[in-house]
């Protein structure tokens, strides 16, 4: 049911052309080498790489406003509905294949959906900010370079801490106990509300520099 190309393409996808399995490989590296714990390096990383790599390439130039505004409707409409067929590819071929043990939480129930592969929601959320940062014209001293980094600093803070963990937390659970689609939904909400909060901040901080420059 699973070992075919279009479910093996939503895992493509849903990790963001496996960048969210080059985060798994890099945090391994690092808990063997600096002796991190498991739980801290998870919820400080999680998501960094795909984001990390969406934010390099949407900051390129070659990107218009309408451009974008067309990409962020893309990427989460198919992320949404990539994400369901992802989670069950890798659930029953991905991580059996690199261990049967590994398909499985410590609970013995499949991996949930909001596993640390899937970075299609990171996308989701660097490409809305990004293109709310085009179509605001914002630029800090000469520069729309800046605003775009703490983009990209500020979501990664929201999405970690999970702050304020009364709207975000509370959305992630309600869709998180439905399933199937609106499990998927809540995972790539969970990231546009992180985005929004980055969005808040990052107006206050123009609205300081314009004020003492």
């Amino acid at each position: 049911m699973f070992k075919n190309s279009g479910a093996w393409l939503a895992y493509v996808v849903a990790t963001f052309f496996y960048s969210g399995v080059w985060l798994g490989e890099i945090l391994r590296w690092f808990q063997r080498r600096f002796g991190f714990k498991k739980q801290f390096a998870r919820d400080v990383s999680g998501g960094t790489v795909g984001s990390v790599a969406a934010w390099s390439i949407f900051i390129i130039p070659i990107w218009d406003v309408y451009t974008l505004g067309i990409v962020t409707v893309l990427v989460a409409v198919v992320g949404t509905l990539s994400i369901p067929i992802a989670v069950q590819y890798m659930n029953h071929v991905v991580l059996p294949a690199e261990g049967g043990e590994k398909s499985f939480g410590h609970d013995g129930t499949e991996r949930r959906f909001d596993f640390r592969r899937i970075t299609i929601d990171e996308v989701l959320a660097i490409v809305l900010l990004v293109w709310c940062v085009h179509l605001s014209e914002m630029e800090w001293w000469g520069t729309m370079f800046w605003p775009l980094l703490a983009s990209l600093v500020l979501f990664r803070v929201f999405d970690i801490t999970k702050w304020p963990p009364q709207i975000i937390k509370r959305a992630d659970a309600y869709f998180e106990d439905r399933g199937g689609f609106w499990e998927a939904f809540g995972v790539m909400l969970d990231d546009i509300l992180a985005a929004v909060f980055a969005w808040i901040a990052i107006r206050i901080i123009d609205a300081l520099i314009s004020f003492i420059c």
